[in-house]
């Protein structure tokens, strides 16, 4: 039992501290500890998240003696054991106070100026506990607020939003209305969307689990590239080009004529025209199609059709065509 407590306090640190330092997918060591030799994108986040807080520490995913250093004076200042070594307790103190860097507040801060901002939110009408915690029904409360009261909707409680909110001139709770807080998968023919639990996606370690095509989730912050939802009961981030808000403008229904297709590629995202049959090298590519461009369908293959666009004439992925 007393084992299992242990763990449940380590994962409840980790899962803090991978929240705030977006970077990590996981911890290096099996019992949450980082240590003096370890590599890799957990070392390079805590590392991260010690430089914004004004430590001497190069960000480069190498546990080395300058980490060690810096480490064992955040710990001197935080009133931890000076080990050198980050395990749950320095790590979740790390979190914390790199969610409160600079005043502002943001998903993962706690404390008394957190339930005063809780409290004034509930006051004015928005739906959340008051308990100090900087979670997920307080981020988007807050961010009903910022676009009730013409804010820039980032999700922090900076200065501009904590003097609106407590002028006693803001503007109260008024429903969802024009808010994103939900979106469906809208994925091309039917591919599953990968829910990450960092913002990148450059392998497939940070994978949490896939979404299907035409999938409802839950926003948690919407963002240019990047927008943080749940789904399934679990929390990470999406792509937001595969994703259609409520906001979304409808997409303007094209009529195509026999011997035309149109680019069906995700929005922003272009179509290759090669010279050949081929995607091996991108040294047979002539022109990058935007989507949603309607083109002359000279050949329909099943894999790759011939294609005239802009005065050229070549090769594309069948799949990413649309047909009348």
């Amino acid at each position: 039992m007393k084992n299992n407590r242990v763990w449940l306090r380590r994962a409840l640190a980790m899962g803090l501290c991978l929240m705030l330092l977006p970077a990590a997918a996981a911890l290096a060591a099996g019992d949450g500890v980082l240590r003096p030799g370890d590599r890799g994108d957990s070392v390079r986040s805590m590392q991260s998240a010690l430089k914004a807080l004004k430590y001497e520490v190069k960000v480069d995913g190498v546990y080395g003696p300058q980490t060690v250093a810096a480490v064992k004076l955040f710990q001197q200042r935080s009133g931890l054991k000076e080990d050198g070594k980050a395990g749950p307790a320095t790590l979740e103190k790390l979190s914390l106070d790199y969610a409160s860097r600079d005043g502002v507040l943001r998903a993962g801060s706690r404390g008394s100026e957190v339930r005063r901002m809780q409290q004034a939110l509930k006051d004015l009408g928005y739906p959340l506990k008051v308990d100090g915690v900087f979670g997920d029904d307080t981020l988007s409360s807050l961010r009903a607020f910022q676009l009730r009261n013409g804010l820039t909707m980032d999700g922090a409680a900076g200065p501009a939003t904590l003097q609106k909110l407590y002028s006693g001139k803001a503007l109260g709770y008024a429903g969802d209305k024009g808010l994103d807080t939900s979106a469906v998968v809208d994925t091309q023919r039917g591919r599953v969307l990968h829910l990450r639990s960092s913002k990148s996606d450059s392998g497939r370690a940070n994978i949490i689990l896939n979404i299907p095509s035409g999938a409802t989730v839950k926003v948690l912050a919407k963002g240019g590239e990047w927008t943080r939802v749940s789904y399934g009961g679990k929390t990470g981030y999406v792509r937001t080009g595969f994703l259609r808000f409520p906001t979304t403008p409808e997409k303007a229904k094209v009529t195509l004529k026999a011997g035309q297709a149109m680019v069906a590629t995700q929005p922003g995202r272009a179509l290759s025209l090669r010279s050949s049959a081929s995607r091996a090298s991108s040294k047979n590519i002539i022109a990058n199609i935007p989507s949603g461009t309607v083109v002359t369908l000279l050949d329909m293959g099943s894999t790759w059709s011939r294609i005239s666009y802009g005065g050229q004439t070549g090769y594309a992925m069948s799949g990413y065509l649309q047909i009348p």
